[in-house]
């Protein structure tokens, strides 16, 4: 594993377009783990995370941060990993539990596309609320590097785009449960 993460850690940067580095390193890590099935059910079964695994976090972690930073993002980096992180796993999990000659080898890269439509911004959005989102997830990325501001000015600038940003989740989560409820309903 440790060998794995650090392969991947060295190629997080080598692929300009963000987007596609995260679709590479998805595709790498799903290859390892259905080449890894004894060594990935030892890592679901343990309490805590071993160093490996942190730094195999790490490298997700920044290349969802490079995503935000070229203004990709329509939800919170947190947010994006979470999403990430739990497909990630599941899928694998899902592949090993199915026979090797019964598994739909596309049902990984399927599962990542799904993801990526609630994540990522689309290159033509109409929607301004979209972009507004989007920039705030982006600008949040630089604000450590402003200059002529303060700590407790950065301070108070990062807060206020964090809590723009989770108040769009908020009530896209609202939003989402609407729309199934109303689908529900046949409406």
């Amino acid at each position: 594993m440790a060998l794995h993460v650090a392969e991947k850690a060295q190629r997080a940067d080598d692929d300009e377009d963000p987007l596609h580095a995260l679709r590479s390193g998805w595709g790498t890590q799903i290859e390892f783990g259905l080449s890894n099935p004894e060594l990935i059910r030892l890592m679901n079964a343990r309490v805590a995370p071993s160093p490996a695994i942190e730094a195999g976090i790490d490298v997700l972690q920044h290349r969802i941060h490079r995503l935000a930073t070229a203004g990709l993002l329509q939800v919170s980096e947190q947010r994006a990993f979470g999403m990430i992180h739990a497909a990630g796993t599941g899928a694998v999990q899902a592949l090993l539990e199915t026979p090797p000659e019964n598994r739909d080898l596309g049902l990984a890269d399927a599962v990542l596309d799904a993801i990526l439509g609630q994540i990522i911004r689309p290159r033509s959005v109409a929607d301004d609320a979209g972009d507004v989102v989007s920039s705030a997830i982006h600008f949040a990325t630089l604000v450590a590097d402003l200059p002529g501001l303060s700590s407790a000015e950065r301070s108070l600038m990062t807060e206020w785009l964090r809590r723009s940003i989770g108040t769009t989740e908020k009530h896209d989560l609202e939003d989402s449960s609407r729309m199934r409820s109303d689908a529900r309903r046949g409406r």
